[in-house]
């Protein structure tokens, strides 16, 4: 039996190439069934959460208050590249350095695909960061101290 080397194989069927990623491996479509199906912190919430639903609420809440269909899809696609390589808790993403060198590699792709702010706005990770405070308050069990405890929470989930 041939042992996958570097890629793996989509959702709509794309060959996708883990080590040397290009543009037109890249389908919305494989982004939006993926994220459907991965579940924020590992799992570790009291109901399924997808990573979807959190960039659909993000991308809704900028919509919302800034009527900026751009900015929205930024928000939208923010965690897209987790389509492809996981949605790792970050004190894990964070560590692992050469996960970060895929993931950055794959965001200034997507980037390029998408029409995209490379890197991320501040105004986007701010408001991520925030959404995770909204997150821990609304779908966690336990409120252990995270370091988004200071920020204002975006709105109910």
């Amino acid at each position: 039996m041939e042992v996958a080397k570097d890629w793996m194989q989509t959702w709509s069927g794309v060959k996708f190439s883990i080590l040397h990623p290009t543009e037109d491996m890249i389908q919305i479509e494989d982004i939006a069934h993926a994220l459907s199906h991965v579940c924020r912190y590992n799992g570790h919430c009291n109901r399924f959460y997808s990573v979807a639903e959190h960039s659909i609420l993000l991308a809704e809440y900028v919509y919302a208050q800034e009527k900026n269909s751009q900015m929205a899809l930024e928000a939208l696609l923010h965690d897209a590249t987790e389509a492809y390589y996981c949605d790792l808790p970050r004190p894990f993403k964070y560590n692992l350095p050469l996960y970060r060198e895929f993931e950055i590699r794959l965001e200034k792709i997507m980037a390029s695909k998408f029409g995209l702010s490379y890197p991320m706005a501040p105004w986007l990770k701010d408001l991520d960061s925030r959404m995770l405070k909204t997150e821990k308050n609304q779908i966690m069990n336990t409120h252990h101290d995270w370091y988004c405890d200071s920020l204002e929470p975006l709105s109910k989930i």
